[in-house]
């Protein structure tokens, strides 16, 4: 339980970084990411280039290659979706 409230700070934190003040009035308030997360897409307040960023920059440097992968698309196809899935594959490698 411990490790998960662990991940569960560190997700609400990655969250809450990634919104616009008005809507992080109102999911700061939740409890857990899974909560935040729900409300953001309810409400489309996370913009993906944010999101992509706060998700890579809490990277380890063992997903250096990855990140220079992703870095290397153009700026238009980075979205949340993409690196989601590049961290899926490249976790299940792992």
């Amino acid at each position: 339980m411990a490790i998960w409230s662990e991940k569960n700070v560190e997700a609400r934190h990655m969250i809450g970084l990634a919104v616009e003040n008005d809507l992080l009035v109102h999911i700061c308030r939740k409890t857990t990411a899974k909560e935040m997360w729900d409300y953001r897409d309810a409400h489309e307040g996370l913009m993906p280039p944010q999101f992509v960023a706060v998700m890579l920059s809490r990277l380890s440097m063992s997903y250096g290659t990855l990140i220079n992968v992703i870095k290397s698309y153009p700026k238009d196809q980075i979205m949340a979706d993409l690196v989601k899935n590049k961290l899926r594959d490249e976790w299940q490698v792992k």
